[in-house]
């Protein structure tokens, strides 16, 4: 069997939304949230499926300012965000 790519897409979050952290990151490892999920999803399909490429895409769509409102270019973004808290929480 040839080995075939696979790809997780993660949907972006509100970076203004309440528990934002809990829904992206979870409270593992009962409850897991957006972010878990998909390394969890990645992994487990890199290793059954033998995969040769896997890749993480972490969707977004706005961009916003510290204080949750739609900001100019200088803002963060919800991809940005997630990734950050993904990065510190994988020691």
């Amino acid at each position: 069997m040839d080995k075939i790519n696979t790809g997780v897409l993660i949907h972006g979050c509100n970076l203004g939304a309440f528990q934002w952290q809990r829904i992206v990151w979870g409270e593992p490892p009962h409850k897991i949230g957006r972010i878990t999920r998909a390394l969890l999803v990645l992994l487990e399909d890199t290793l059954q499926l033998q995969s040769k490429l896997a890749v993480l895409v972490i969707g977004t769509n706005v961009v916003w300012n510290g204080g949750g409102k739609r900001a100019k270019r200088s803002g963060r973004t919800e991809a940005e965000e997630m990734r950050k808290l993904m990065f510190k929480n994988l020691h």
